[in-house]
């Protein structure tokens, strides 16, 4: 018997308002300063999935799951 999967439409915007949490967001989260998540970040002790000179992108299911 043969598989078939069926691709559903994916939104990017969609998913990126939904699942992704930029430094801002993770800092209200963790009640901490944008410099200690800064240092965090530097010291490798929090990793995102992307860093940017600007912000970093977290998943919101790792911190979701982190929080339970």
């Amino acid at each position: 018997m043969i598989d078939v999967y069926i691709m559903q439409p994916f939104d990017k915007r969609e998913f990126a308002k939904t699942e992704i949490l930029l430094t801002s967001e993770v800092t209200e989260i963790l009640r901490i300063s944008i410099a200690r998540m800064n240092a965090l970040l530097k010291k490798g002790q929090i990793k995102p999935i992307r860093r940017t000179k600007g912000t970093s992108i977290f998943l919101r299911e790792e911190w979701l799951k982190d929080m339970e």
